[in-house]
């Protein structure tokens, strides 16, 4: 009696010729995915082995570094850090944020400060913030005006 099996792993066929049961041993494992892995986690390729995976993380960019050297900019919603080198500008702040928007700004100039406005939302209650020379902000939006951070 003659028995073929297609597949593309290995395994070990054992017949009894008395009650003619075909069984199927499971050989060795074969190579796969590994087990495991979560939500917004990817396979990489750990080395230049073959087969050599893990599960990580999948890649979250992170917003942009912008920097200006304009009187007036309004920040956009990709905008993660800003720097402004125009003596005296002043930056526009997104008119509709979403909750949890964060973002940090640099007044990188010695000639004149920055006048951050909140384009209708407050900061820390207040429409403006002037930063002097060299002076940095972090701001978050809490859903009704921004924070400093």
């Amino acid at each position: 009696m003659t028995i073929v099996i297609v597949n593309t792993n290995p395994v070990k066929v054992l017949a009894n010729q008395e009650s003619t049961v075909i069984k199927i041993a499971e050989g060795p494992r074969g190579v796969g995915i590994p087990t495991g892995g979560s939500t917004n986690q990817v396979l990489r390729k750990v080395s230049n082995t073959d087969y050599d995976l893990e599960w990580v993380n999948a890649f979250t960019p992170s917003p942009t570094y912008v920097i200006k050297n304009i009187p007036t900019y309004t920040v956009v919603n990709t905008d993660g850090s800003l720097e402004n080198n125009y003596p005296g500008a002043t930056f526009l702040l997104e008119a509709s944020p979403s909750t949890g928007r964060e973002f940090i700004i640099y007044n990188g100039t010695l000639a004149g400060g920055l006048t951050i406005n909140g384009n209708g939302k407050n900061i820390n209650g207040e429409a403006l913030l002037y930063l002097i020379n060299y002076d940095s902000v972090r701001l978050q939006f809490n859903g009704t005006q921004w924070r400093i951070s």
